[in-house]
């Protein structure tokens, strides 16, 4: 009987203690946005394969809508391109970039992504969800873009979609 009895206490302290894990499930969203270059930012230059040089500011101010958070924070939501290679295989201007999505409350999302402009103004971009800040922390999943750069102005209108887990909302 003590063993019983001690194997039921056992079990129980067990069974108590043990966390019940919250599944979130994943929302999908959609994106309709604005990115207007920071002439004042530091320029990014791109070297062509005729050895052409290319340079343009290396920061945009985002604004538009994200289904998941409303419209955005235009002042605190941004575009910054780290990097700029030509890609040959693509025929394309290959940038690697961050993107801090912000909505009307102060809290962001961060994406990091891979954009593709092809001569012809389109421009693609994929993006990875790295987290956030208030009810986007820890937030994580995927975003599609694809939009036209408007010359001269470098003004690049893009609609998008994506899946986004959001743990803490």
């Amino acid at each position: 009987m003590k063993n019983i009895t001690f194997m039921l206490v056992i079990f129980l302290l067990i069974t108590a203690s043990c966390e019940k894990e919250v599944i979130v499930a994943p929302d999908d969203f959609s994106v309709a946005i604005t990115i207007a270059p920071d002439a004042a930012s530091p320029f990014v230059t791109c070297s062509m394969p005729d050895g052409t040089i290319l340079q343009f500011p290396s920061k945009g101010f985002t604004s538009g809508t994200a289904s998941f958070m409303g419209g955005l924070d235009a002042d605190k939501s941004t575009m910054t391109i780290l990097s700029c290679v030509f890609n040959m295989d693509y025929s394309a201007l290959q940038m690697e970039i961050k993107t801090v999505m912000a909505d009307k409350d102060g809290d962001q999302v961060f994406f990091d992504g891979t954009a593709y402009t092809f001569f012809t103004n389109v421009s693609t971009a994929y993006y990875t969800v790295t987290g956030g800040t208030g009810k986007y922390r820890d937030a994580y999943g995927w975003m599609r873009t694809e939009g036209t750069v408007a010359q001269p102005t470098m003004i690049i209108t893009a609609t998008g979609e994506g899946t986004i887990v959001l743990p803490n909302k």
